[in-house]
């Protein structure tokens, strides 16, 4: 995940890890919710696009 940028990352860590829903992180960080789906939806590609690269 150290490819992603720091935004992307927090987004997906308090997805994942702390199980935040996308209007709670949107709140969370004073985002738009349009945004962090954006940027959950091309973080989500960036990880799959590596991994297949990989296998």
């Amino acid at each position: 995940m150290a490819f992603l940028t720091p935004e992307r990352r927090e987004i997906l860590f308090l997805a994942y890890y702390l199980g935040l829903t996308q209007p709670e992180i949107a709140r969370r960080l004073d985002l738009p919710l349009g945004t962090v789906k954006s940027h959950t939806r091309r973080a989500l590609r960036s990880l799959s696009c590596l991994v297949s690269s990989r296998a």
